[in-house]
């Protein structure tokens, strides 16, 4: 099956779609939620375990508090059914954005001290690059709620009151490396 020049593979059940991820590196992956032997979330909690980061769309049709703040805790993306094809593309369109670099090289050291997830590194790249914290949702393609979510998450796991407070650290901490030449690829 193809859409629009992408590759996909479909299944159906929970033991098939974790042999895939398993087996091979996905751009994105679109989970329902209810499979026949089990879940799509336990399917991308099991990837998340395993250090995958890879962009996911969970589609849902009965969307409940819980289901919806799993999914966000995990790092998902929430369409509810019906939904559009649209509602895919700008999905993948926000994945193909994502994978430009988000946070200079200066910035490593941080994401790697805390062990920041793929979309709190994102947030904390796009900070660094100056987009306002309203900015954000529309910047990295994802809903209001996620942000707040997101920096909710990246506060508490980086001991930082503020995203001012985090910021006003990285910035900080760039300061003496800017005088460092900065190293060319290849070395």
């Amino acid at each position: 099956m193809s859409i629009r020049d992408r590759d996909v593979d479909w299944v159906q059940r929970d033991a098939a779609a974790r042999e895939r991820i398993a087996a091979r590196r996905y751009a994105a992956w679109l989970l329902d939620v209810r499979v026949p032997d089990g879940s799509g979330l336990e399917v991308l909690a099991w990837a998340r375990a395993r250090g995958d980061e890879t962009p996911t769309l969970v589609m849902t049709g009965d969307p409940t508090h819980d289901l919806v703040n799993e999914a966000q805790h995990i790092g998902a993306e929430l369409v509810l059914k019906p939904f559009s094809s649209a509602n895919v593309a700008a999905f993948l369109a926000r994945c193909d954005a994502r994978r430009v670099p988000s946070i200079d090289a200066w910035a490593a050291d941080f994401v790697l001290r805390h062990r920041l997830p793929k979309r709190q590194r994102d947030v904390v790249g796009a900070l660094l690059r100056g987009v306002p914290r309203v900015g954000l949702a529309d910047t990295l393609g994802i809903s209001e709620n996620t942000v707040k979510s997101t920096i909710r998450l990246l506060l508490k796991r980086t001991d930082h009151e503020s995203v001012d407070e985090l910021v006003r650290e990285m910035l900080q901490a760039r300061a003496p490396m800017q005088t460092r030449p900065s190293p060319r690829r290849g070395d």
